[in-house]
């Protein structure tokens, strides 16, 4: 009975959405039709007598627009207001098997590592991003000669 909540609120998310809207679109149409069919009091008459106070009212359809408007309010509002109670409870439900998910996770984590000891070892070595090209010596150079001394003129 109270495992598996969140399936459980997401069906009364459903059941919230759909009963809500039935009930907001049906209290509008009565809202519109016993506004069209009534008789609202347009004016009041009143007038004073010796002793009395003999009151005169007249009695028009005039209220119904005010009604219509009522009504179509109530269908729109009821409607969103039902939308946004289902959308919070069905937010709900996923909270709550998020959470049941999270916990879960976290115990597993817990038993495996009550048992065993921990194990530290030593980092990693860094991997070079780059490998290593084989070292090719430079050609060396020869060291320049000696500047030749001009040689001496022969004697003639």
């Amino acid at each position: 009975m109270l495992n598996n909540a969140s399936n459980k609120l997401a069906v009364w998310a459903k059941v919230v959405l759909f009963v809500g809207i039935a009930l907001s679109i049906i209290a509008g149409f009565f809202i519109i039709w016993f506004g069209a069919n009534a008789q609202i009091p347009a004016t009041l008459h009143y007038t004073n007598y010796h002793t009395n106070t003999l009151y005169q009212i007249n009695t028009t359809g005039s209220g119904s627009g005010l009604a219509i408007i009522a009504g179509f309010l109530v269908m729109i509002f009821g409607s969103l207001i039902s939308w946004l109670v289902a959308l919070l409870l069905r937010a709900f439900g996923d909270l709550a098997s998020d959470t049941k998910a999270i916990r879960e996770e976290l115990e597993d984590v817990y038993y495996e590592t009550e048992t065993a000891e921990p194990v530290y070892s030593a980092p990693a070595e860094p991997v070079q991003a780059k490998a290593e090209a084989p070292k090719v010596e430079a050609p060396k150079a020869e060291e320049p000669a000696a500047p030749e001394t001009p040689a001496e003129p022969e004697s003639k």
